[in-house]
């Protein structure tokens, strides 16, 4: 998909039917989201899951930009995808 594609703030639980490529940026922030499980595959700017209730990075998608996660409850630093920039943090470990 050309462009960005923002579904924040939607009270989302998951992410099944998202986009499986963006081109620009992508925002899933503001949801109850626990698990990334259904995102999609890559996103070429940046991915931001911030104020979720997200544990860790699995399903996280291929990014080229950053990655905000600022107020979820981490526990984990496994599953970033290699060479992404965590702009945001609030681990619990």
């Amino acid at each position: 998909m050309e462009g960005s594609f923002d579904c924040s703030g939607n009270y989302l639980s998951n992410l099944k039917g998202s986009p499986e490529f963006i081109h620009g940026r992508f925002d899933c922030s503001y949801n109850e989201l626990v698990t990334l499980k259904g995102s999609l595959k890559f996103v070429k700017r940046n991915f931001n899951c911030h104020n979720n209730k997200l544990t860790t990075f699995l399903y996280c998608p291929k990014i080229k930009g950053y990655i905000s996660t600022e107020f979820n409850v981490l526990i984990s630093l496994d599953y970033v995808p290699e060479n992404s920039i965590i702009l945001y943090y609030n681990f619990n470990f």
